[in-house]
């Protein structure tokens, strides 16, 4: 299996990785959505996926001063966790997510990204950013699918 830099850090430190990484391309971004806002405007974040990582990712956005919209599934279950977290928070659908955000981040499981885009393409292809930090994990997706995944042509090699 090819080496990826990325599965050698623990899970803690490939949250870090991603959120300062979502932090660095949000900064970029905000070239785009400066007219429309102030200095110091909280950028409004859409959370598709409330998992382990995407509620990891929405309470650092939270702690940044960034209203967030998680999303799932079932947003009924994720009342519970937008209320713990204060009015910055709140639960919706994937629809409602992708809506309220400025930014989308998209951490859901990888066997379910092409559904998502195919789903939502033409409201994600209107965000300023979106940010997909999905990735096959064997526990999860099963070894075989990530075996396939790794040997695929890398786009435009």
């Amino acid at each position: 299996m090819a080496s990826n830099p990325f599965a050698d850090h623990a899970r803690r430190d490939f949250m870090r990785i991603a959120g300062s990484g979502l932090a660095v391309l949000a900064a970029s971004a905000q070239a785009r959505v400066v007219m429309a806002q102030t200095a110091g405007t909280p950028l409004k974040i859409g959370m598709v996926g409330s998992g382990r990582e995407g509620s990891a990712l929405g309470k650092l956005f939270i702690k940044a001063g960034h209203p967030v919209m998680f999303s799932s599934r079932n947003p009924e279950n994720l009342k519970e966790l937008a209320a713990g977290l204060g009015p910055l928070a709140q639960a919706g659908s994937v629809e409602q997510a992708i809506a309220f955000g400025d930014v989308v981040a998209i951490v859901i499981p990888y066997t379910a990204v092409e559904q998502i885009g195919k789903a939502h393409a033409d409201a994600l292809a209107k965000k300023v950013l979106v940010l997909d930090v999905s990735n096959p994990i064997p526990r999860r997706d099963g070894e075989d699918f990530v075996k396939r995944v790794n040997e695929q042509e890398e786009p435009g090699s």
